[in-house]
């Protein structure tokens, strides 16, 4: 049975713990993948659920399974675009999920996150998953996050630094 805690992902067979650091890569990457399609569906399911009842935003995924995935999922040689695809999708939907945190509780470290997890997407611009990602963080920005905390992404999508907030740019 495998379970994800506060103490990351556990495996027990009889008495004998098995961590991720125990598997191989190709079973770590199941594992988390797994775990990444179950956040991403409860998190889905709790925003569809607020959306009809009101009430305070959904929670999104958990920024440490997010960077658990940045860790694990492997980059798809050149030639295997359906596997290229598929990582772009996941990785877009795990940024769109950590975005989703209501204004004021995203922290640096989870802007710093997202934005690791942009560059590893390599999303082109214009592209359906790059507008959502921008989105997110127009919604942060016109909600009155912090200009500063929400800059390191904001600025690898292109944002102008009016949009940010000037003074942040020229500090």
């Amino acid at each position: 049975m495998a379970a994800q805690g506060r103490r990351g992902f556990e495996c027990r067979v009889g008495r004998e713990r098995i961590t991720l650091a125990d598997l191989g890569g190709d079973r770590r990457e199941l594992l988390v993948d797994a775990a990444v399609d179950e956040a991403l569906r409860a998190a889905h399911a709790r925003r569809a659920a607020v959306a009809l009842d009101g009430g305070a935003p959904a929670a999104a995924i958990e920024p440490e399974l997010a960077r658990l995935a940045l860790d694990t999922l492997r980059e798809p040689p050149p030639e295997d675009e359906g596997a290229a695809r598929r990582r772009q999708d996941r990785l877009a939907a795990i940024i769109v999920s950590l975005l989703a945190r209501e204004p004021g509780a995203l922290a640096p470290a989870e802007v710093a996150l997202a934005a690791e997890l942009l560059d590893a997407a390599h999303l082109s611009a214009g592209s359906p998953h790059r507008r959502a990602i921008e989105e997110r963080v127009w919604e942060q920005i016109d909600a009155g996050i912090d200009p500063a905390s929400i800059a390191p992404l904001a600025e690898r999508l292109g944002f102008s630094p009016e949009a940010i907030g000037a003074e942040v740019i020229a500090s």
